[in-house]
C-alpha cells in the first residue's frame, strides 16, 4: 500500500495546520528571502536534528546554504551561505554548536547556534571531497569522511585544527558516532565495507566486508550494539528483462553488523519486491526504541518503513536474497510511502513519532508520521 505525504516544510516556507504553504518563487516577497542568499534551488541533501527535536539543520547543496528550522512551528528561522556544496551537518547534544562539510570546498565550517540564527565562527581545511560528519556530544570534536583521501579526519572544534587522520576504506562517505562517543562507524562508499573506529585509541578496530556498493547514510542503534547502512548490490548479470525481474542485476539492501563482536559477519534485508523494485537507496534512520527503520529510496521517490516486532525480521547472514522476503509483503512490517522528489537523508524525532526527510528535488524537508504513513 502507498500513502501520500500531507505535510512538508518547504525551504524556506511555513508549515501551517499540518499543510505546507510555499510562495511561488517568481512572486516571493523580498522579506521571505534569507539575507545574503541569492534565489536558487536549495536542494537539501543532508539534515541534522537537535537532541531535543526542536531545531533542524539542512545542508542545501544547490544554494550553498544551511537552513535552521524550528520543527515545533514549522518555520525556517534563518539561512546563510556557508560554502561550496554543503554535504553533511551535525549538532552537538546541547544544540549550541554545529558543523557542516563542504564537498567542493574541502573544508568543515564550525557554527555557533543561537535560538533563532547561527554564525560561522571557524573553518578547517580537511581534504578533498568531505561529506559525512559526526560531532561529539560536547561539540568539541568532529569526525569527517574525506572521500578522495580515503580518510576519516578528526577535527578539534575548539582550537579549530585537524587533530588526527586515519586511513579507512575506499571513498568513505557516511559516518555515525555511538551514543557514548567510543565508536565511529564509517561507510566506505566504493570500498564495499564498513570500518569500525575506536575514537579513544584512534585506530580502525576492524573493517567488515559487506558485499555491497554505493554506501550512503549510516547509523548506530542507541544501545551501541548494532550499526546499519543502506547500499546497492551489483549482481553482475547481463541486463536483460528476465534478469531484472529476478533481481539479478542491481539490488537494494539494508545491511547491519554487530559492533560488540570481533567477527566479520554481516546481515542483510533485500528491499526489492518483484516487478516493483527499489532504486538508489540513500537515507536511513532508526526510531529511538529500535522498533522502526526508515529507508529512503531516492530513485523511486519513496520512504520504506520496516517494523521489527512482534515478529523478528528475516535477516540473512553473510548473503542476501535476490528479492524481498515474501513474508514482509504479507503484513504491515514493510510499507512503501510515495513522497515524490528525491528523498535523501532521514532523521527520527526523539519520541519516534516523526520522520524528517531531506528531499532534494522538492526543495523541502518533509514531515512523515510513521504510524499512519502520512
Amino acid at each position: 500500500m502507498r500513502y501520500s505525504v500531507l505535510a512538508r516544510l518547504m525551504v524556506p516556507a511555513l508549515l501551517l495546520s499540518g499543510l505546507a504553504l510555499a510562495a511561488d518563487r517568481a512572486g516571493q516577497r523580498a522579506d521571505d528571502q534569507p539575507e545574503g542568499v541569492a534565489e536558487a534551488h536549495r536542494s537539501p541533501v543532508a539534515l541534522a536534528l537537535s537532541a531535543d527535536g526542536g531545531r533542524l539543520l539542512t545542508a542545501n547543496q544547490g544554494s550553498g546554504t544551511v537552513s535552521l528550522v524550528d520543527t515545533k512551528v514549522g518555520k525556517v528561522l534563518f539561512e546563510q551561505t556557508t560554502g561550496a556544496k554543503p554535504a553533511g551537518v551535525a549538532f552537538s547534544r546541547d544544540g549550541r554548536r554545529a558543523v557542516v562539510t563542504h564537498w567542493y570546498g574541502s573544508n568543515l565550517a564550525i557554527l555557533d547556534v543561537g535560538a533563532d540564527r547561527f554564525e560561522v565562527v571557524g573553518r578547517v581545511n580537511v581534504g578533498p571531497e568531505p561529506r559525512g560528519v559526526a560531532l561529539s556530544a560536547d561539540g568539541a570534536t568532529a569526525y569527517v569522511a574525506v572521500g578522495v583521501a580515503n580518510e576519516v579526519v578528526r577535527v578539534d572544534c575548539v582550537d579549530q585544527k585537524v587533530s588526527g587522520r586515519l586511513t579507512v576504506g575506499r571513498e568513505p562517505r557516511g559516518v555515525a558516532l555511538s551514543a557514548d562517543g567510543r565508536q565511529l562507524l564509517v561507510g566506505n562508499g566504493r570500498g564495499q565495507s564498513l570500518s569500525v573506529v575506536s575514537t579513544a585509541d584512534w585506530k580502525v578496530e576492524r573493517t567488515v566486508p559487506i558485499d555491497g556498493a554505493n554506501l550512503r547514510q549510516v547509523v548506530i542503534a542507541d544501545d551501541g550494539l548494532t550499526g546499519y547502512v543502506v547500499n546497492m548490490r551489483n549482481r553482475g548479470f547481463a541486463t536483460t528483462r528476465n534478469h531484472i525481474d529476478l533481481g539479478w542485476v542491481l539490488g537494494q539492501r539494508l545491511t547491519r553488523i554487530r559492533l560488540d563482536s570481533a567477527d566479520d559477519d554481516f546481515e542483510t534485508l533485500s528491499l526489492d519486491p518483484q516487478g516493483e523494485a527499489a532504486a538508489d537507496v540513500y537515507g536511513l534512520a532508526l526510531s529511538p526504541d529500535g522498533q522502526r527503520i526508515a529507508v529512503s529510496s531516492a530513485g523511486t521517490h519513496e520512504i520504506f518503513l520496516i517494523t521489527s516486532g512482534p515478529k523478528s525480521l528475516p535477516w540473512r547472514v553473510n548473503n542476501s536474497r535476490d528479492l524481498i522476503a515474501p513474508e514482509l509483503l504479507k503484513d504491515d512490517r514493510f510499507r512503501r510511502i510515495a513522497v515524490g522528489g528525491r528523498p535523501t537523508e532521514l532523521a527520527f524525532s526523539p519520541d519516534g513519532r516523526t520522520v524528517y526527510i531531506a528531499n532534494t528535488f522538492a526543495d523541502a524537508v518533509q514531515v512523515l508520521d510513521p504510524e499512519t504513513g502520512k
